[in-house]
């Protein structure tokens, strides 16, 4: 017969994730995680970095009551939208299900597409790695050729 280990994969996943982060301001986030699995692993990465947040819909429930956790489509980003404005938020952050995937709106409710993103990760990780080698899709922005 076999054995059952559990491993807490979770911890030093944050851990590597804030490795190295500084923020030059203390930020307040909406998080909507659409009731996905990645709510709860994303409000400890952003409570470990100082980060005042707001959850919504941050409980796991695979019922999605709310809306579906899929951050390209518009409508699944009203609410976050809407509550950005009302607690007068820096950036709401929108996930789908299962985290891989991250919606970004200002605090002025503005879409910052995935594209975009791109060349913020792309600008963050080629000032500490000059001419590393930045891999992204098609549909992306010609700006970042």
């Amino acid at each position: 017969p076999g054995s059952i280990e559990r491993v807490d994969a979770v911890t030093p996943y944050v851990e590597k994730v804030i490795d190295g982060v500084r923020l030059s301001r203390r930020l307040k986030v909406v998080v909507d995680a659409g009731n996905g699995i990645a709510g709860p692993v994303m409000l400890r990465i952003l409570s470990k970095l100082d980060v005042e947040v707001v959850p919504l819909y941050c409980d796991v429930d695979g019922h999605f009551p709310n809306h579906h956790p899929d951050p390209s489509k518009p409508k699944n980003l009203e609410m976050l939208i809407r509550k950005v404005k009302e607690v007068g938020a820096d950036y709401g952050f929108a996930l789908d299900g299962d985290g891989d995937r991250l919606g970004v709106v200002t605090n002025e409710g503005e879409v910052i597409y995935p594209d975009r993103l791109m060349m913020l990760f792309a600008e963050d990780i080629l000032r500490s790695h000059p001419g590393a080698e930045i891999v992204y899709d098609v549909k992306c922005s010609r700006k970042l050729v």
